[in-house]
């Protein structure tokens, strides 16, 4: 949060460029005040945002309407990952088996449990072995470490190689009702493993998935913040089934991955700052909607 008593360190600077994290919007660890959001406000230049989400709290205090001009949105970036797969042989997956991937901190909001639904439920629609790989660690997992889960799926536990976890897999998934979602980085893992991604639509995620022709992969609506298990097993089924929706969407994914370069996304920061603010804005819109 901005220290509010602290005397102003940004008086100084010719363009102060904030960004905006989805923890501000919920509960009352993060949530941010409207005297401390005017606070921070009185000498930034640009706020930047990565989902629309993001602006919840501005609008809530009708600071967005008086300037939205000074709000651009952007996509996160990350280096581009040295892909090196993991075999299925190494968990025990046959090589013609349809394997989904998740990496995601084990919660209950990140809907493990219904993903295993989901996926079990598809292997009874599609007659396929379908096999599920869990990458993450936190309560959930550990209470599956306890229990024990159904033979489809694999539980690999933390891991530094998320995009050799996807690269290993034929697509990611994760069915996602955490409140918080804004710009989940690990889908960008999965698509520079060169894999589309099931998803539902919380954050920036369905933006995130979108090409020009198509989403590559799935988007699912939740409903009321619950994942809808059967349109997800549907939407699973029909990936492994048909060969020509499945290529169709993996086709998509270099068509999107290009944008969440972290070269790409530092260039746009760095001409937000080199440019005076109202020319940078125009060049690093234009920018972001080619990409």
């Amino acid at each position: 949060k901005y220290p509010v008593q602290q005397p102003d360190v940004f008086s100084g600077l010719r363009s102060h460029v904030a960004t905006l994290h989805g923890m501000i919007e919920h509960g009352s660890a993060f949530g941010v005040t409207e005297q401390e959001l005017r606070t921070a406000d009185r000498n930034v230049t640009i706020w930047v945002y990565t989902a629309d989400k993001n602006l919840g709290p501005f609008v809530d205090t009708g600071m967005l309407d008086a300037d939205r001009s000074r709000f651009l949105k952007m996509p996160n970036g990350i280096q581009t990952p040295v892909i090196e797969p993991v075999p299925r042989a190494q968990l025990g997956i046959p090589d013609d088996a349809f394997v989904l991937c998740c990496v995601s901190r084990a919660i209950p909001d990140k809907g493990w449990s219904e993903t295993i639904a989901a996926v079990e439920r598809a292997r009874e629609l599609s007659g396929r072995d379908i096999r599920l790989v869990l990458v993450g660690n936190g309560p959930v997992y550990d209470e599956y470490l306890r229990r024990g889960v159904p033979a489809f799926v694999h539980l690999v536990g933390f891991s530094e190689n998320s995009a050799g976890h996807y690269a290993g897999a034929d697509m990611g998934i994760m069915l996602t009702r955490f409140r918080s979602e804004s710009f989940p980085l690990t889908i960008v893992d999965c698509l520079f493993a060169g894999k589309p991604y099931i998803a539902t639509d919380v954050g920036d995620i369905r933006n995130m998935l979108t090409s020009p022709d198509g989403v590559a992969g799935e988007v699912i609506e939740l409903q009321d913040w619950q994942v809808p298990v059967e349109t997800a097993a549907e939407a699973i089924a029909r990936f492994v089934t048909d060969v020509a929706c499945y290529e169709a969407a993996k086709a998509r994914v270099p068509r999107i991955v290009g944008r969440f370069r972290i070269d790409h996304v530092a260039s746009l920061y760095v001409d937000l700052f080199r440019r005076a603010p109202e020319q940078a804005m125009e060049a690093v819109a234009e920018e972001a909607r080619v990409a």
